[in-house]
């Protein structure tokens, strides 16, 4: 062999170990392309995460020459950045400043399991979950009413039902809801001054005799039926709060197209229930003469009805009920509804523990106190401790020995730990309901002026094509 075929035998063993070693090196890494940005990823790295994206496509396609070239992705190379750390280092961190949605939807196609985001990580993952779950509850909770679209888009109806249903759709709708809630406070507060002996005036002759209905009965109410009526003033108040209210009822049964579901609203339920005694008792029961005494009644010449009178007039306390009316217009009121609702968990275990230790402090009492004659069954003593621990202390009953003292104490004590224990979560769910209210506000905003702009380009663009 001459020196020449040695030396060319020598460069082609190297050239062929080179190119060997070249090729090794190149299986051991992976090149990628996330577009345009060039990443390389140790195998080994992708192997010690076994059931990834990656670490798929490696086992399927090991051997092939699939590697030799960089395969290209179409995914997000700022968050990208994450998984590579994760691979190169096995622990998981994202920016705080990255989108909560983007990133979940990154670990899902690189098939990366979320729980293994580092314990630092996971407290804002799970706090952006939260953020986004009491933003969706409280969107769910102030949508807008579906069932307008179920009514003609131009017309007399669609417009009256914004006015009766929808207190944010317009101004004259607000200043309606107003007028109403303002027809609800005088009703109410007509019905609480008839309870009043100056807002009443005496019947010319009491429906049973005065003096034995006193003696067989105690109950206020029942004596001041029997003796007096309303004062004029105050059942003309009652009638025409009444007449506007049952228009206003009526006027929303027609309008609305579910008329099945209309009715079976608590709202229209507690309405209509309030409604009828009012007008039963108006009918039956109150005929004025022009001095402002009862002239023909029902309970003239029926005696015996004086009881089912009772009862309709007690059925009128609903129109209290009517108040809730404000959930439709306050959004605050609402976000306590909805909190207490997100709050129902620790709200029940609050009365679990309420009923547990009344029962234990209740007996200790009962047991202690037994020889004083002061507590005489065990639920007046839990009555008692049900009272203490509220810090509420009516002080119609109390221990006067040394053993119901300390139970006193302790019950106090128990109390003021046990009452307070739920409070701060009821207050960290309104605080977070407000905000996440905030945000769906804001958002409609939002959405609003797009609109408004998409609305105004729309009209102004074929006016430019005109003048064109």
């Amino acid at each position: 062999m001459t020196r020449e075929d040695y030396d060319f035998d020598s460069n082609h063993i190297n050239d062929r170990n080179n190119s060997t070693i070249s090729t090794a090196r190149r299986a051991e890494r992976v090149t990628l392309n996330i577009r345009g940005v060039i990443y390389q990823i140790n195998t080994k790295a992708i192997e010690q995460q076994p059931g990834t994206l990656l670490a798929d496509i490696l086992r399927n396609h090991r051997g092939n020459t699939i590697f030799d070239d960089e395969i290209f992705f179409d995914r997000d190379p700022f968050i990208f950045n994450c998984i590579m750390n994760f691979y190169s280092s096995g622990h998981l961190h994202f920016r705080h400043c990255m989108c909560r949605n983007e990133v979940q939807n990154e670990l899902e196609y690189w098939k990366i399991d979320s729980t293994k985001l580092a314990p630092c990580c996971w407290v804002w993952f799970g706090q952006k979950a939260a953020t986004e779950k009491k933003c969706r509850a409280v969107s769910q909770n102030f949508t807008e009413d579906k069932t307008e679209q179920l009514l003609p888009p131009n017309g007399w109806r669609i417009k009256l039902y914004r006015i009766m249903e929808n207190p944010n759709s317009s101004r004259l709708a607000y200043m309606w809801s107003i007028f109403i809630l303002s027809i609800i406070g005088v009703s109410i507060f007509g019905f609480i001054l008839e309870s009043l002996s100056s807002c009443r005036v005496p019947r010319k002759r009491p429906i049973f005799n005065e003096t034995d209905f006193r003696t067989q009965h105690t109950n206020t109410l029942l004596i001041n039926a029997n003796t007096s009526n309303p004062h004029l003033a105050l059942t003309l108040i009652d009638v025409i709060t009444n007449v506007i209210l049952t228009i206003e009822l009526v006027l929303r049964f027609m309008v609305t197209p579910q008329k099945g579901r209309f009715c079976l609203n608590i709202l229209i339920v507690i309405d209509i229930l309030a409604t009828i005694p009012t007008w039963l008792c108006l009918i039956l029961f109150s005929n004025f003469d022009h001095e402002g005494h009862v002239g023909w009644s029902l309970l003239d010449d029926y005696p015996n009805a004086f009881f089912a009178f009772i009862v309709l007039r007690s059925s009128r306390l609903l129109r209290v009920f009517r108040l809730f009316r404000l959930v439709r217009t306050q959004n605050t009121i609402r976000i306590v509804l909805l909190s207490w609702k997100k709050s129902y968990k620790e709200l029940l275990l609050l009365c679990g523990l309420l009923t547990i230790i009344s029962t234990i402090y209740g007996s200790l009492i009962f047991f202690i106190e037994s020889s004083e004659e002061r507590f005489d069954t065990i639920p007046m003593g839990m009555w008692w401790s049900i009272i203490t621990m509220t810090t509420v202390g009516y002080g119609d009953e109390f221990p006067v020995t040394t053993g119901g003292y300390i139970v006193g104490i302790l019950c106090a004590v128990t109390g003021l730990v046990v009452v307070a224990t739920p409070i701060p979560v009821i207050v960290n769910n309104f605080s977070s309901l407000s905000e996440a209210l905030g945000i769906n506000m804001e958002l409609a905003g939002r959405d609003k002026q797009i609109k408004l702009k998409e609305s105004q380009d729309g009209v102004s663009k074929p006016a430019m094509s005109v003048e064109m």
